[in-house]
């Protein structure tokens, strides 16, 4: 087995047949299929060194498949834990055919065949362990879906050495704040381990590197090397362990090909994938000769470490060519992945002249170029900082120092170099609904929306409010609508008066406000206006004018740039946690507050799959009360969400509520019952028919308020040391409860107690229940009773 046989690529792995995936849900290994979804049916394939095995990765959870309960026993089921290195979280790929590829997956511990529990082909069956068979069940396959993230962070992490602007941190710190958030992976130029980051992501890979020759026993700092082994070899993330940092160079590695070779069984014997030494220039000599003597004595490196410093012009313009052909000759000449651990536009030699704009088009077009690159596994810039004496137009900070890419200015933010490396995501396709800097490549500015009619441009240092905007799609496939974060408003280009590049209406849906994007090539694209065919352009005086159709230059050329802190963009999200509190004449809707909304609207039916109405729009509230229903009625509601950009949400889903019974509300009752009554008549203590039985009485018992009448809390008889008492009561009144107080004595003072009623029994009749209670009596001789109704 070779590392780079599955590598820390992500896969589905498959049966074919039945049409089966592997899934991990809710922590069990389930027979499912693709509509799972990713978190559940992808999976990395990691190679243990130390014996062949396998750990079987679920990227999301970042678990592994493991025999629960630790048994050998067949049918024992296979579920996700955090690895430790156990035989039982092992497996071995046994391959059973090579054409096609077939395997099956045998645990380390016991011996046995995954496969799906009794053979049950059904979806969502438990996967379990059997013994090795011919079954169609136990062969699985691998299906590619995409490489681990490429991008990475390169910084040194010594507390004696901080960040030179003051803030304490070391760099590694500083540099995992600013660039951890679409950062895969890091080192420090050292032999730390992960557990010496406590501020990075579980997730993000920290690899260690072995810098020179030296630091290999006890009493060494960091040492012994074997002190990295269990977090090399239990970690269940992809850690690879770093060879010599160019060691061809007296003050770097200083490490001799001879010293190398003898040294490398050190790191071979920590059982981790290894990266060769990166030598500052890799094609002097120092790689060839250590591959070849590597080579000779079976030596295992997985991958090739490359560093590079040259230029980011390739024939007079910026352009990757030049390092991408570097990369390129080193995996042809060695024959394995490439690690670019370093990287940067310098000339060392001070002769060049470069400026800021061909510095940014070489990163922006290396990065978007690196991902169709199969052979280039990670990449890391090197941190370069800003000198004191900037001239915009030039990158070098001073003439004493070497032109260069700077990702830091001098008190530490990020250059617009160093913002483009931390926001870039590694997703090369330009998605609608999405915030993005619209980048001119010919004049190095932005597309600015400045509250005018008109666009005005923003320099990539100082891209603030206005330069965001987002492809919103239109009815037409490929057909878009460039929307300002700012205020909603789209671009437009109106032909009328010798033709105007400016802003539509928020909400227009004008053809003039129609755009597609066309790819030039590289992550450049023309932004082309529908009805005309045009081109948008920038011009050297900062004006936006529309070039004639299949114009392609510099100043048509746009990228798609990723802001470090994005607007929200789109439509809203639709509207979750709805919820009804019915009542017999209106229904209280409440929902969760969606980002960005400004408004909701609410549609009603009478039946699931009926007619839908708006019966409320321009709701700014999370709350709605639809009123003026009828009673025991079946409502069902949806609900969308808009937001500033005139954007609608799709509808939520469904939501049916069911009116209450006339009765089951005081308000309602009284409604019902008073509505001839003047107001205060309808009171809860009011008493209109002069009886002494108060309304919310009368609530409670269902009796007529406009009749009078005598109370039917009725004392049936004694038994033999309780009282039986009956009263009707609203079955519906859910609003109100009772309880019973007593006393032997008719004139004592105070509250009288509450007393148990005994046992209850229920009889309905109507629209009450007759209850029936039977409270014990303290004093055989008499007692008197209250029903207390309690609620309103």
């Amino acid at each position: 087995a070779q590392w780079n046989d599955f590598s820390d690529s992500t896969y589905r792995i498959r049966m074919i047949s039945p049409d089966r995936r592997l899934g991990l849900i809710d922590g069990t290994a389930v027979f499912t299929n693709n509509a799972a979804g990713a978190d559940a049916v992808n999976w990395q394939l990691l190679l243990n060194h130390r014996d062949g095995s396998y750990r079987i990765r679920n990227v999301k959870s970042g678990l592994v498949l493991v025999l629960a309960d630790i048994s050998k026993n067949p049918g024992t089921r296979v579920v996700g834990e955090q690895y430790s290195a156990l035989p039982h979280q092992d497996w071995f790929l046994d391959i059973v055919s090579t054409s096609p590829l077939r395997f099956r997956f045998i645990n380390v511990y016991s011996g046995l065949a995954l496969e799906p529990l009794n053979s049950n082909q059904a979806l969502g069956t438990p996967l379990a362990v059997a013994a090795p068979s011919d079954s169609t069940l136990q062969r699985w396959d691998t299906a590619f879906q995409h490489q681990h993230p490429k991008k990475g962070i390169a910084a040194t992490s010594n507390a004696e050495r901080p960040v030179p602007w003051g803030s304490g941190e070391t760099w590694m710190e500083n540099s995992h704040a600013l660039f951890g958030k679409n950062a895969s992976w890091s080192y420090s130029w050292g032999r730390q381990r992960s557990t010496d980051f406590p501020f990075m992501e579980p997730e993000h890979i920290f690899n260690p590197m072995q810098w020179g020759s030296f630091n290999w026993n006890h009493s060494s700092n960091n040492g012994p090397i074997d002190i990295l082994r269990n977090d090399l070899q239990s970690n269940p993330r992809p850690v690879f362990l770093l060879g010599f940092n160019e060691p061809e160079k007296v003050d770097q590695g200083n490490v001799s090909v001879a010293v190398a070779i003898t040294r490398w069984s050190r790191l071979l014997a920590m059982n981790a994938p290894l990266l060769s030494p990166a030598p500052a220039s890799a094609f002097n000599g120092w790689l060839a000769d250590f591959k070849a003597q590597a080579d000779a004595r079976g030596y295992r490196y997985d991958a090739i470490g490359v560093h590079w410093y040259g230029s980011p012009l390739s024939g007079g313009n910026a352009s990757a060519d030049g390092l991408i052909n570097h990369l390129q000759s080193n995996f042809n000449t060695f024959g394995r992945p490439i690690w670019l651990t370093e990287f940067s536009a310098v000339d060392w030699n001070r002769n060049s002249n470069w400026t800021h704009a061909e510095n940014y088009e070489f990163l922006a077009q290396f990065m978007w170029r690196a991902e169709s690159l199969p052979w280039l596994q990670r990449y890391s810039v090197f941190q370069f900082v800003q000198g004191p004496t900037d001239n915009p137009n030039q990158s070098a900070p001073d003439r004493e120092d070497a032109p260069r890419s700077n990702t830091r200015n001098e008190d530490g933010t990020l250059t617009a170099f160093g913002e483009l490396y931390a926001s870039w995501d590694g997703v090369t396709a330009v998605l609608p609904d999405r915030a993005y800097h619209l980048h001119n490549r010919g004049q190095y500015r932005r597309l600015r929306n400045t509250g005018a009619v008109a666009p005005g441009n923003a320099i990539p240092e100082d891209s603030g409010i206005g330069t965001q905007f987002f492809l919103s799609p239109t009815a037409t496939q490929g057909i878009f609508r460039l929307i300002s974060t700012r205020d909603g408003r789209p671009l437009r280009f109106w032909e009328g008066s010798g033709g105007e590049v400016g802003f539509g209406l928020v909400g227009s849906i004008a053809s003039s406000t129609e755009w597609r994007i066309v790819a030039e090539q590289h992550g450049r694209y023309f932004i082309e206006h529908v009805n005309t065919n045009r081109r948008l352009s920038n011009t050297s005086n900062g004006s936006f004018t529309m070039a004639p159709a299949g114009t392609n230059n510099n100043n048509t050329q746009w990228r798609f740039i990723n802001p470090l802190d994005p607007d929200l963009a789109g439509p809203p999200a639709r509207p979750s946690g709805i919820a009804a509190a019915p009542a017999p004449t209106e229904i209280v809707l409440t929902w969760n507050p969606v980002a960005g909304a400004v408004s909701y609207t609410i549609y009603r039916s009478t039946a699931p799959d009926g007619e839908w109405s708006a019966v409320a729009d321009d709701v700014a509230a999370t709350a709605w009360t639809d009123q003026d229903l009828a009673a025991e009625t079946d409502y069902f509601y949806q609900i969308r969400a808009t937001n500033t950009y005139a954007l609608s949400s799709p509808v939520s889903s469904t939501l049916a509520a069911t009116t209450l019974h006339r009765f089951a509300s005081f308000a309602s009752w009284a409604a019902t019952k008073l509505e001839d009554y003047p107001l205060e008549m309808q009171a809860p203590e009011a008493d209109p028919d002069g009886d002494g039985i108060p309304n919310l009485l009368e609530y409670a018992f269902l009796t007529d308020p406009s009749s009078p009448g005598g109370s039917p809390f009725r004392l049936v008889g004694p038994g033999a040391n309780y009282m039986v008492i009956k009263f009707p009561w609203n079955r519906r009144a859910t609003e109100l409860n009772w309880q019973l107080r007593y006393s032997s004595d008719l004139s004592a003072p105070g509250t009288w107690p509450v007393v148990d009623p005994g046992t209850i029994t229920i009889t309905p009749d109507g629209d009450v229940d007759w209850i029936r209670v039977t409270p014990i009596m303290t004093d055989p001789q008499r007692g008197f009773y209250i029903l207390e109704v309690l609620g309103l």
